[in-house]
């Protein structure tokens, strides 16, 4: 599978080919003008593959941007908000539009890219005429931007140029956002006709341009394109100070010698691709736009822009939503089914156990049921109901409330105890020996106590005794209450009280 960017430019069809991997693995340029069927075989064959993903871009004068500072930290209202702006920010009517929203957190601003459905359908038809049909759909704004990302030792503020066929195309970014972009109606084949018309001159990559005649229709061509850009840039930095704007050549630039250094004015510099990648391939810079959609189309984060949305969704993605669906579909229902068994195993297994419950409490005669003449042909579940209702008529505080002091109100009642501060207790041992049951609800609580303690005077382990003695409150004195003295260390045993507040 290879992601292909497509750039269609006048007559001129750019073409970048990556693997999975996103590795530049082809470039080429295909003339539609040319009738060789040579050229129609080459563009098949690179694009032709049912499995290879294709993605193109629309000019960037049909793309309008438009950004607002928004600070809302709630998601919810941060929604309504780009909900509510996105319905008066242009004037066109929104049925008719396209409306893509970015939100930019880090810098609290979010940039909304429009376009109209019916300049992206004239761009679907425009390729349908020679058998194309993308997945994908960005802009030339965005794509220059993703080439300049993926080649270039980016600045956070810096301005694209790219020189295409038939026009040129400007991208301002400031602080690594897109912020504004333009269409100037000069490209390359304008600027090879106006060279043409003299024909005493040198080839394009030969000539010099600082020595070419004022009055020549190169000369003027060329400075009419370089006061356009200026103009454009003035325009977006009229009520801005800087110190020094930094301009990025791509396109056709190279066709001429020195042109990026023609072009530049008072107050920029030219940054350009490291030598190390132009060495590999020198005309990278020719395919920025067919490279940066394809980028776009596999990198899908903030910066991507995907104009096929809706009912414009391309047919091979529809498909495999579908496809995608029916598998979900698939494994939905066999879980689906495959619960439903499991859980009918489960019920018959928890169904058996309940059974074998009430067999054991008939076996046992817990509740006197065998007394009971009706359930000599009763059913298992009517036998459970008789339980229920046996156990219903119990009373409310059998067995379910403890009648004697809880762990934690011993501990608390044994925290405030005065004589306890010169012994220091090792363990405690809680019990109850006997407790109410189904069989024998009338039985008492038994709390057992077992304290381990050391102290540095055999007095203190007297004093504790003697007091534990003296307790009538909770500890039960008609039972044993014994000292044993073992190797370094104290222990005591005695009963609390049963039917005493917990």
């Amino acid at each position: 599978m290879n992601v292909i960017g497509i750039d269609f430019d006048s007559q001129i069809i750019n073409i970048a080919v990556f693997d999975s991997k996103l590795n530049l693995i082809n470039v080429r340029s295909i003339n539609l003008n040319n009738n060789s069927t040579d050229h129609v075989k080459q563009l098949y064959s690179l694009i032709g593959n049912k499995k290879n993903k294709v993605s193109s871009s629309l000019d960037s004068k049909y793309v309008l941007i438009k950004t607002f500072f928004l600070k809302v930290k709630n998601k919810f209202t941060l929604k309504n908000a780009i909900q509510n702006q996105k319905e008066s920010i242009t004037f066109i009517d929104i049925k008719d539009s396209i409306i893509l929203d970015r939100y930019h957190s880090n810098i609290s601003i979010v940039q909304f890219y429009i376009t109209t459905k019916d300049f992206l359908q004239k761009h679907l038809s425009k390729l349908k005429h020679i058998q194309i049909d993308p997945e994908y759909v960005t802009s030339n704004t965005t794509s220059l931007f993703r080439f300049a990302n993926a080649y270039l030792k980016t600045p956070p503020s810096f301005i694209i140029i790219n020189l295409g066929e038939c026009k040129t195309t400007l991208v301002i970014i400031e602080d690594g956002v897109i912020k504004s972009s333009n269409t100037i109606k000069i490209g390359f084949s304008k600027i090879k006709l106006s060279h043409l018309e003299n024909k005493k001159s040198n080839s394009l990559d030969q000539i010099d341009l600082t020595k070419l005649p004022k009055k020549s229709s190169l000369k003027i061509l060329l400075d009419e394109l370089k006061t356009e850009i200026e103009k454009s840039i003035n325009v977006f930095y009229k009520n801005k100070n800087f110190d020094e704007l930094t301009l990025f050549f791509t396109g056709s630039i190279s066709e001429i010698k020195d042109l990026d250094v023609f072009l530049k004015f008072d107050k920029t510099k030219v940054v350009d691709i490291d030598k190390k990648i132009l060495l590999k391939q020198n005309d990278i810079k020719k395919y920025a736009i067919a490279i940066g959609c394809a980028l776009d189309m596999e990198k899908r984060d903030l910066i991507s822009t995907q104009f096929r949305v809706n009912e414009f969704t391309s047919k091979k993605i529809k498909q495999a939503i579908g496809a995608l669906s029916f598998i979900s579909f698939s494994i939905i229902l066999f879980f689906t089914m495959f619960f439903h068994f499991y859980s009918n195993k489960l019920l018959d297994s928890k169904e058996k156990r309940l059974f074998d419950l009430v067999q054991n409490f008939e076996k046992k005669d817990f509740l006197n049921m065998n007394k009971n003449v009706l359930l000599e042909k009763a059913s298992a579940y009517q036998k459970i109901d008789l339980l229920s209702s046996i156990i219903k008529k119990e009373a409310k505080d059998f067995p379910f409330y403890l009648k004697t002091l809880k762990v934690s109100s011993f501990l608390k009642y044994l925290n405030n105890l005065d004589d306890v501060k010169d012994i220091e207790i090792k363990k405690i041992h809680y019990v109850l020996e006997e407790f109410p049951n189904l069989s024998n609800k009338y039985s008492p609580y038994l709390p057992k106590i077992e304290i381990e303690f050391s102290t540095s005077d055999i007095s203190n382990a007297r004093k504790f005794h003697m007091l534990l003695l003296n307790e009538k409150t909770i500890i039960d004195t008609t039972k044993d209450i014994n000292l044993d003295i073992l190797n370094k260390n104290f222990k005591i045993i005695f009963y609390l009280k049963n039917n005493i507040g917990s």
